[in-house]
């Protein structure tokens, strides 16, 4: 009796570790190929989006927010980014030195949608010299009628 008891009890432990470690397993791995961007200033080129993470943002969505006046808080503008490779950038043209919106951006990592479901979709929004990343997104949803190519982007000084 009390050698099945042993038994059951070693048994659920070596369960609960297993499915621990798994679980910790998978946090790390997307961990390690999760793309992290950030608004860095340049005084040349203006606003670059940078990607400070492990793999490759895609499908990278880049808004400006109004911080004055009667719409304060709305997000405007957005502008579809091309993928930003790991360890590289974007320069964001048509905002030039613009210092008077907040400025976010939603991006996707390359895996697409994990086992549970949850999407693995980021949010970056910059203001006052602060990145502060999320996971989920935390920008509106526009309609690919409502967003810009980058490349038709007209650049700051010609708006």
């Amino acid at each position: 009796m009390v050698t099945a008891i042993l038994s059951s009890a070693a048994f659920a432990l070596a369960l609960v570790s297993f499915l621990l470690n798994y679980r910790s397993a998978r946090a790390s791995d997307r961990r390690a190929r999760m793309p992290v961007l950030v608004f860095v200033y340049d005084e040349e080129s203006g606003w670059l989006l940078k990607n400070v993470g492990n793999g490759p943002a895609l499908n990278v969505e880049v808004a400006q927010k109004i911080v004055r006046g009667e719409r304060a808080g709305t997000w405007v503008a957005p502008v579809r980014v091309p993928p930003i490779a790991r360890d590289k950038q974007a320069v964001l043209s048509w905002l030039g030195h613009d210092n008077d919106h907040g400025l976010g951006a939603v991006y996707e990592d390359f895996l697409g949608v994990d086992a549970g479901g949850l999407g693995r979709t980021y949010t970056v929004t910059s203001g006052n010299d602060r990145n502060t990343v999320r996971p989920g997104r935390h920008l509106p949803m526009w309609t690919d009628s409502e967003i810009t190519a980058q490349w038709k982007a007209l650049p700051a000084n010609e708006h």
